[in-house]
């Protein structure tokens, strides 16, 4: 049961907006109890009153939530809805805050409910990280209610001005989020990397290096842009080959802007046509982006601008050399641009969602794909088993595995003599150091886990679990 008071407002007004946000929340959260929630509209003397009573401050809010969520969750009876809580929603500053930002009142109160409900089911912002974790599920929230999308929140964010409201005391900025499609080694990796100024992901020149989503976060003082990379589009071959697909599916289904990347002219073919149609089929705005311009003669790029633009879905064309560093500026510039205004998604100090752990483990295995060449491709990942720093020294002492599907496979990793192991030890190890600051002791085993891709288990233990997409 929602139960929706309105003191200045007719209820009619807000009643379906707030019926489908509450539903939409709950459905996201995953809560399939049936549950009584309460939702006020008061105006700023009475919200101003809440404040100075119940938490001390003597300030008018946009919103107030009050949860009956513990520790144990909510209490529960027998054949009777649960109780979740109050939200206590200012009119006034409803009003004002859907002005500035330059939509309608009904989106605005869609906000505020979908921010109330999330505090009502225990999140909070009071932390970075749980900031952070708050902001991306108001995202979730908001984009299956379709109501970032707004026209006239679009054209607002477009027109170039600096914006300065806040929300919840935080400035707002250009922020959102932009997934990076293409075939196999079209240099999706090292495109990302060029635009953070940073090594975040591995790449190399073999295909399908990309075996998971994952998200980096280009933050400046007025923009935030958090990419998703994602696997080349492939037919899957095992249960490995199943994840990597299904998480490029999953990448463009709450992200504001899709970058395609292409290189060469000639390469385009029927790959293309099927994630082209994927990518036109997620309804999102699209921009494609011809890497390695530095290799393309000029008469080719304007075979790829008339071939893209003829499409109607596709919204510009941009060239850059992601290893040379050519027309990045104009990327981020052009991103920034197509994004929504809103508040800071993820601390400004953080670049990657990943742990130490995972983006050594990566580290690790760019090295054996580099020093392997085409002597095995995909068959091999790497678990870093421990990640122990020393006490009172700035030492790392790390062990990790790496996991292949053959015997001879693990001969050739080791080497003669161990040759190649150590050189793999000695070049992730340098690399290791530099990124985490401190100096670091590896230790590298090599073992067989025969046809592991097509081990769900395996494949899970591993770190890619496709029921977590």
């Amino acid at each position: 049961m929602i139960d929706i008071i309105a003191k200045n407002i007719e209820v009619e007004i807000i009643e379906d907006i707030v019926l489908d946000t509450v539903k939409t929340a709950l459905k996201v959260l995953e809560f399939d109890d049936d549950i009584e929630v309460s939702i006020s509209f008061v105006d700023e003397d009475e919200i101003q009153a809440l404040n100075r009573d119940y938490r001390g401050k003597d300030s008018v809010t946009d919103v107030l939530s009050f949860t009956q969520y513990t520790d144990e969750g909510f209490e529960a009876f027998e054949d009777e809805p649960v109780y979740i809580g109050d939200i206590v929603i200012c009119t006034e500053r409803a009003r004002n805050q859907a002005e500035d930002f330059g939509h309608s009142f009904e989106r605005e109160v869609s906000y505020l409910v979908c921010h109330g409900m999330l505090h009502l089911m225990g999140y909070d912002h009071i932390e970075e990280e749980d900031k952070a974790e708050m902001r991306a599920m108001e995202k979730v929230i908001m984009d299956k209610l379709s109501l970032y999308r707004d026209p006239s929140r679009r054209n607002l964010t477009n027109s170039g001005e600096n914006f300065n409201q806040m929300v919840d005391g935080e400035k707002l900025m250009k922020t959102g989020f932009v997934s990076i499609v293409g075939r196999p080694n079209v240099g999706k990796s090292t495109l990302i990397n060029a635009i953070l100024n940073e090594k975040v992901f591995i790449s190399t020149d073999k295909p399908q290096t990309t075996r998971n989503n994952a998200r980096a976060i280009y933050t400046t003082d007025d923009v935030q842009i958090i990419f998703v990379d994602t696997p080349g589009i492939h037919k899957p071959k095992h249960k490995l080959g199943e994840f990597m697909v299904k998480s490029i599916n999953s990448s463009l289904d709450d992200v504001d802007l899709i970058l395609y990347v292409v290189d060469d002219f000639g390469r385009v073919g029927k790959v293309d046509e099927y994630l082209l149609d994927v990518v036109n089929n997620s309804k999102k705005h699209v921009v494609i982006v011809v890497n390695k311009t530095d290799k393309i003669p000029v008469e080719k790029f304007k075979k790829y601008y008339e071939h893209f633009m003829a499409m109607d879905f596709v919204d510009d064309v941009l060239g850059v050399s992601a290893r040379e560093g050519r027309g990045i500026n104009e990327l981020r510039s052009y991103i920034a641009s197509k994004l929504p205004t809103g508040p800071m998604y993820y601390p400004e100090d953080m670049i990657v969602d990943k742990t130490e752990r995972e983006l050594v483990s990566e580290m690790i295995r760019e090295k054996v794909l580099l020093y392997m060449n085409d002597e095995i491709p995909h068959g091999v990942n790497v678990v870093v088993e421990s990640f122990v720093p020393r006490r009172d020294k700035n030492i790392i002492d790390i062990s990790a595995v790496i996991v292949c599907e053959k015997k001879s496979h693990k001969g050739m990793i080791i080497g003669k003599s161990g040759r190649k192991l150590k050189g793999i030890g000695k070049s992730a190890r340098e690399d290791i150091e530099v990124f985490l600051g401190a100096k670091v002791f590896l230790k590298l085993w090599v073992k067989v886990k025969e046809n592991w891709r097509n081990d769900v288990a395996e494949v899970k233990r591993q770190g890619y679990d496709i029921n977590n997409i």
